[in-house]
């Protein structure tokens, strides 16, 4: 249970820093206006980037969570014998 706790939290601390940026590049799209038509192009951008990689980071904790639970319950089967 400590693992997966601890893996839980390391990726809440990995989607923190992306939705921390996220919120930053919001900001500053926000603020371009429509003279900025070029830069909020790459903040859209960097945007769409920020999500898929939000997208990873569940997909491998997932992953390892997944792993983590066939290990234990594999570990569970030879100590009662089965």
């Amino acid at each position: 249970m400590e693992e997966d706790f601890e893996l839980m939290w390391q990726e809440k601390a990995e989607e923190h820093a992306l939705g921390a940026e996220q919120m930053f590049y919001n900001s500053l799209l926000m603020q371009s206006g429509q003279d900025g038509a070029v830069a909020q192009k790459e903040f859209l951008s960097r945007l769409a980037e920020l999500n898929k990689e939000k997208q990873l980071i569940k997909i491998k904790y997932k992953k390892i969570s997944d792993q983590n639970r066939i290990k234990r319950r594999e570990e569970k089967k030879k100590i009662q014998g089965r």
